[in-house]
């Protein structure tokens, strides 16, 4: 069944050293968001996969739809615009792989994204609706991404979402707060870092509403996800660290598509821990090498490691 990821997506440029951004000479362009790194995740895993959005018309935007086709995603959902050039964003890392950020994101296509550009036939066919906060940020993809979530469920798709938060795009922190409690009531999968937990709420109240699971990444200390009734943990796996770009994407997309192969018991009794297992290996994967979509890994090279 088709796993649909709606949200941006954007060039990273990643750089050619270690460093500050401030101190960083060159970079090289790779494409990113975390929406479609999750689509490429799911594609690249043998998934059914389609990716909602919008990019420029530019040659940035070519290259998005170019690098998603190729990597097996369906981009029929995604349309082009001329009234905003695609989101950059320039990436540093430090010696540890850790990241920092500098957006070119206002405004940028991703966020004219349309009620009117979503047809309602994708979700018939799905089987999970991803999306994270960024789509949220401004009109008009607010409104597309809360009729996306409508569709969802009225076609009877899990709701999965990974806010992803980044702060700096955010002039009030209040208005982001309040965009994450308006869906939290409709989300089954709720996936997070454990730096986010602070920021999205307790545990309890989170179970108050329709959520299923809420996983915690831990980065190399594990994963840790909490059903109504039951706790997994799992630790992580030492791998040598080059690049943490994309790799909780690459642990969503991997878990999304477990779940979506057997979407009917995938929360009975132990089930999950066959899901986190394939995920937590995916995103240790991902790390090992630079940039996103080019270091997650094939369903292959997962078995392999597990």
């Amino acid at each position: 069944m088709m796993i649909i990821s709606l949200g941006e997506s954007l060039i990273d440029f990643i750089p050619h050293e270690q460093g500050r951004l401030s101190e960083v000479t060159s970079f090289y362009p790779v494409v990113g968001g975390a929406p479609a790194n999750v689509a490429v995740a799911v594609a690249k895993l043998g998934g059914q996969s389609l990716f909602v959005g919008k990019v420029g018309q530019d040659s940035f935007g070519i290259k998005i739809i170019h690098t998603l086709r190729e990597s097996g995603v369906d981009t029929r959902g995604i349309s082009m615009t001329p009234f905003a050039k695609t989101a950059l964003a320039f990436v540093s890392l430090t010696e540890a792989g850790e990241r920092d950020f500098a957006f070119y994101h206002n405004p940028s296509a991703d966020i004219l994204l349309d009620p009117e550009d979503l047809q309602e036939s994708w979700f018939a066919g799905a089987s999970i609706f991803h999306f994270g906060s960024i789509s949220m940020l401004a009109e008009p993809s607010l409104s597309a991404t809360r009729r996306a979530i409508k569709l969802a469920k009225k076609n009877h798709c899990l709701i999965s979402f990974d806010p992803n938060i980044r702060l700096s795009l955010w002039s009030d922190t209040s208005m982001l707060k309040d965009r994450i409690n308006e869906v939290l009531p409709v989300v089954d999968i709720l996936k997070i870092s454990e730096e986010e937990t602070e920021f999205i709420g307790k545990r309890e109240e989170l179970f108050a509403q329709e959520l299923k699971a809420l996983i915690v990444t831990k980065g190399a200390h594990g994963v840790s996800c909490y059903t109504d009734k039951k706790q997994f943990n799992l630790p992580g796996l030492k791998v040598p660290v080059v690049d943490t770009t994309g790799a909780g994407d690459a642990f969503v997309g991997a878990f999304l598509t477990k779940v979506s192969e057997d979407i009917a018991t995938w929360l009975e009794e132990d089930t999950p821990i066959e899901a986190l297992a394939f995920a937590n290996t995916a995103a240790a994967l991902t790390v090992t090498k630079k940039g996103a979509i080019a270091a997650l890994p094939t369903r292959n090279e997962i078995l392999e490691k597990i």
